[in-house]
C-alpha cells in the first residue's frame, strides 16, 4: 500500500508541475498571437484592451488558480484520497480559463478532453465522474461568455451545433476514461491474482509436502540471514538438530507408511509448541531441526525436553515398543558460520546417540555435554 501511496504522490506532483509550465505555455502563446495580430493588423481592439482580456486578466487568473491548488494541497490530509483531485479539478479551470478567453474558436473546446485523461493515472473512476461535471459546468461557462460576450460573432449560426458536440465530445472522454480504469483495474487484479498465486506455489514448494514444515534450504538460507544479522545486533541464536531413534528398524519392521504416522507425530508436536521465536523444517527423512531466536539457552533446552518427553509417551497401534528421539542443540558465538553452528548441533545429537539416545546434548567445544534422559 505504501509503494501505491508514493507513486501516486509522484505523479500527482509531476501533474501539477504539468500545470504550471501549461500556465506558462500559455502566456507565451498569447504574447506570441498578441504580436502576429499586431504586426499583420488583425487585432479588433486596441492593444491596451487587448491585452488586459486576452493576455494579463486570463494569466492572473490561472495563476490564482495555481496558488488555490498549493492552498488546498497544504490543508489537505496528505492519506485523504481528495488530495489527488487537486490537479484534475486544476486543469480543468485552467481549461476554462482558456476555453473563455479564446471561445471564438471551436477547437479551444476540445481542451476539455484534458483533465478527464489525467484522472486515469489514479484510477478512479469517481474522479473521473466528478471531473467530468466541472468541465461540463466550465464548458457552460464558456458558451454563456461566447453568447453573451462583447466579441462574439455576429450572427453565431454555429452555437448550438458546436455546443452539442463539445458537450458529445466530453461525454465520450468521461466514458473512454472510465473504461480505461476498467481495464487497468481488471488488469491490475489479474496481475495480483498470478503474484498471489505464484507465492502460494512458491511457500508450497519450500515446503515439505509431507509434514507441512519447510525444507532443508529454506531452513539453511534463513539460518545464514538469522546469523548474518546476529552478527549486527549480537542477539542469541540456537540450532537443535532431531533424529528419531532407530527409524530404519520401523521403516523395515511396520512399513514406510507406518513409519510417515511417527514423523508426522513429531511434527504435529513440534508445531503444537511453536512460538514466533522458533522457526521448524524438516530436514530429511526422519531429520528435523529448529532455530531458536533471542532465546535463552535455558529455554531452548527446556523446550526439547518437553517435546522429547511428549513424544516418548506417544503410544502407537503397530508398536508396542517406545519410540524416541535424540537432539543436539547448538548455541551461536560470534563469528561462528551458519555452517559450523548446524554442524555442532549435528555433533551433539551424535553425542545423544552415543549416550543411549532419547536425550538432549548441548554442544561444547571440549565436547564435554550436558544431557538429559
Amino acid at each position: 500500500m505504501q509503494e501505491f501511496v508514493e507513486t501516486y504522490e509522484k505523479w500527482r506532483k509531476m501533474l501539477l508541475h504539468t500545470n504550471q509550465c501549461l500556465v506558462v505555455f500559455v502566456f507565451v502563446v498569447e504574447f506570441l498571437i498578441s504580436v502576429l495580430l499586431k504586426e499583420s493588423d488583425l487585432m479588433l481592439q486596441s492593444a491596451n484592451v487587448y491585452l488586459m482580456d486576452f493576455l494579463i486578466i486570463p494569466t492572473v487568473l490561472n495563476l490564482l488558480i495555481l496558488l488555490a491548488g498549493q492552498i488546498a494541497l497544504k490543508f489537505t490530509k496528505p492519506d485523504s484520497e481528495m488530495i489527488n483531485y487537486i490537479p484534475s479539478v486544476q486543469l480543468s479551470l485552467i481549461c476554462m480559463v482558456v476555453a473563455c478567453t479564446h471561445f471564438m474558436f471551436s477547437s479551444t473546446l476540445c481542451i476539455f478532453c484534458m483533465p478527464p485523461f489525467t484522472t486515469v493515472i489514479f484510477g478512479d473512476r469517481k474522479m473521473t465522474k466528478l471531473v467530468g461535471i466541472i468541465c461540463g459546468a466550465a464548458l457552460t461557462g464558456v458558451f454563456l461568455c461566447r453568447r453573451f460576450s462583447v466579441y462574439r460573432l455576429s450572427p453565431d449560426p454555429y452555437f448550438w451545433t458546436e455546443a452539442i458536440i463539445a458537450f458529445a465530445v466530453l461525454f465520450a472522454s468521461v466514458a473512454v476514461c472510465s473504461v480505461l480504469i476498467k481495464f487497468q483495474k481488471e488488469k491490475s487484479d489479474t496481475i495480483q491474482r498470478g503474484y498471489l498465486s505464484n507465492l502460494e506455489m512458491k511457500e508450497q514448494l519450500s515446503r515439505d509436502q509431507k509434514t507441512g514444515l519447510y525444507g532443508n534450504a529454506v531452513f539453511m538460507n534463513t539460518l545464514a540471514e538469522i546469523v548474518k544479522t546476529s552478527e549486527a545486533t549480537g542477539n542469541m541464536i540456537a540450532v537443535a538438530f532431531i533424529d528419531i531413534d532407530d527409524f530404519k528398524r520401523i521403516n523395515d519392521s511396520q512399513g514406510h507408511l507406518r513409519g510417515d504416522q511417527v514423523i508426522l507425530k513429531l511434527a504435529e508436536l513440534m508445531q503444537q509448541n511453536n512460538s514466533g521465536n522458533t522457526f521448524m523444517a524438516r530436514f530429511g527423512g526422519e531429520e528435523f531441526a529448529i532455530i531458536f531466536r533471542d532465546e535463552k539457552t535455558g529455554t531452548a533446552f527446556d523446550f526439547l525436553e518437553n517435546l522429547r518427553i511428549k513424544f516418548s509417551e506417544l503410544k502407537y497401534t503397530f508398536v508396542q515398543d517406545t519410540i524416541t528421539i535424540s537432539i543436539g542443540l547448538a548455541v551461536w558465538k560470534s563469528g561462528c558460520t551458519p555452517e559450523e553452528l548446524f554442524d555442532h548441533a549435528d555433533t551433539a545429537m551424535y553425542a545423544s546417540k552415543a549416550a543411549g539416545k532419547n536425550r538432549t546434548t548441548i554442544y561444547e567445544h571440549d565436547l564435554t555435554v550436558n544431557s538429559a534422559v
